[in-house]
């Protein structure tokens, strides 16, 4: 995959044009499948929560049988989005001239602005690396998604700080090409907003 050239003025006149294609990269249907996966495991452990005695002198039955609950209906939960995003084929990210729409996680499908990235940067969670997209004002996704996917994205917040994330065990490319990427299209859009704001005062 290339990288749009930098923006330069066309010829005649000093006008010049967003030269910034959509660049769309695609989900690996293996690495949803071992999501998929995982979240049946936790279901099944949760139903045994619930049918066996598997208590402990630290948990109590009733605790087990709790946390057997709350296991089943989160993972329940994480399981139906992805089947549902697997239906939907979606792309992981397209990224154009108005920002990154992003399908790439669980309860995802919502534009980010470049107008509202703060910061970007890889992190890293319980040893899983992600692209955290920092938000100047994170309503502005939320009110692009339902009340699920919304649930799922402020627990990513308080876990991280933001709630747009891109994981490294969906897309098809590593996780350090697709943060090139997006530093190299928002550095374009910049480029091309002030271009654009010395033109108008030509």
């Amino acid at each position: 995959m290339t990288i749009p050239p930098p923006l330069s003025p066309s010829e005649g006149g000093g006008n010049f044009s967003l030269t910034m294609d959509e660049i769309v990269i695609r989900k690996s249907r293996w690495k949803q499948l071992l999501l998929l996966f995982g979240c049946l495991c936790f279901v099944i452990l949760g139903y045994i929560m619930i049918v066996r005695d598997v208590s402990s002198s630290r948990y109590s039955v009733e605790s087990v049988q709790f946390y057997g609950t709350i296991g089943i209906l989160l993972f329940g939960l994480v399981g139906l989005l992805i089947i549902y995003q697997m239906i939907q084929s979606k792309p992981a990210l397209k990224i154009d001239k108005s920002g990154i729409t992003n399908y790439s996680h669980v309860g995802s499908g919502y534009l980010v602005y470049w107008a509202n990235i703060k910061g970007i940067k890889i992190i890293t969670l319980q040893k899983q690396k992600m692209i955290a997209i920092y938000l100047k004002d994170e309503t502005e996704i939320f009110d692009q998604v339902n009340r699920a996917s919304r649930f799922l994205m402020k627990l990513n917040s308080k876990f991280t700080g933001t709630p747009a994330l891109i994981p490294s065990n969906t897309s098809t490319l590593k996780l350090e090409d697709v943060l090139q990427i997006i530093k190299e299209q928002k550095n374009i859009n910049r480029q091309y907003k002030q271009r654009l704001k010395l033109y108008r005062h030509e």
